[in-house]
């Protein structure tokens, strides 16, 4: 039997020209480690501006392989907007309305580009923090299934079947999140998930 590739893309966001942060890159830089402990390939990428971080998700995706375990990790300030997951990359201008759609990056279409290259399975972690300006936390991402997928449902089943996705994020919508543990080095909730995510499954 064939093991699966595991593959992930860490990305950890401080350096905001509006409202730095302080553990996003520890948080990203051991959230690393951990995977690589467990047989994961992981890509690390740190304080990423827009045209960089367009660069960065475009070759992960290109990277995955059929039938490839898939994990990809974002820690930074994030914004919803219209029902959808926005992440920010340092260069954000505190754009609000339709302006946000074209600056930031839409967890969805991420997703989306990486089912068309067929994994196995998708595992989403949102390690995300709001601003002052945007108190409302990063609600569950809205995965939309393509138009060629719903198209097709309609009349037989589809060729490709979107592989499962397994969504982890600091908080439920409307909640606060608490972003910085006892001594700040990492996010709380990066904190306990590395207390757990190398331990063996029982």
């Amino acid at each position: 039997m064939t093991t699966a590739v595991k593959c992930a893309l860490i990305i950890g966001n401080d350096r905001y020209s509006r409202s730095p942060l302080e553990s996003c890159i520890n948080s990203a830089k051991d959230m690393s480690e951990a995977l690589h402990l467990i047989g994961f390939h992981a890509k690390l990428k740190t304080d990423l501006a827009y045209m960089d971080m367009k660069i960065v998700t475009e070759r992960f995706r290109k990277f995955i392989q059929s039938g490839a375990i898939v994990l990809f990790y974002f820690s930074g300030r994030g914004k919803e907007y219209d029902s959808n997951n926005y992440l920010m990359p340092i260069d954000y201008n505190g754009r609000n309305g339709s302006k946000i759609q074209k600056r930031y990056f839409n967890t969805s279409e991420l997703i989306i580009d990486m089912y068309e290259q067929r994994p196995s399975l998708i595992i989403v972690v949102l390690d995300g923090a709001q601003s002052r300006q945007y108190p409302q936390s990063m609600p569950i991402p809205s995965v939309v299934v393509p138009a060629s997928l719903k198209k097709e449902q309609e009349i037989i089943a589809p060729k490709y079947t979107p592989p499962p996705t397994i969504f982890a994020y600091t908080c439920a919508n409307g909640a606060s999140s608490i972003f910085t543990s006892e001594g700040k080095f990492n996010s709380a909730f990066t904190c306990f998930l590395l207390r757990n995510i190398v331990l063996p499954i029982e």
